[in-house]
């Protein structure tokens, strides 16, 4: 993986944390738990690029719906 590539990765996990935060009313920590404990972390490492076509918010909101079904 190129430098780059982890930038946008990094860049992008952050985003997603910020919009957790906003959306699900979590503090960074809580936040950062969730999107650790995700299948997108998972996503993000083998499929960047399909990650990538989606906005921050719809994987925010991905997360936090696998967070509510898991009845977390």
């Amino acid at each position: 993986m190129r430098y780059d590539e982890e930038y946008v990765e990094l860049r992008l996990k952050e985003m997603v944390l910020e919009s957790i935060s906003q959306r699900g009313g979590y503090k960074h920590d809580k936040a950062e738990e969730l999107v650790e404990g995700s299948t997108f972390i998972e996503m993000l490492k083998e499929d960047p690029d399909f990650i990538g076509h989606y906005p921050p918010e719809y994987w925010a909101d991905y997360i936090l719906e696998e967070h509510l079904s898991m009845g977390k």
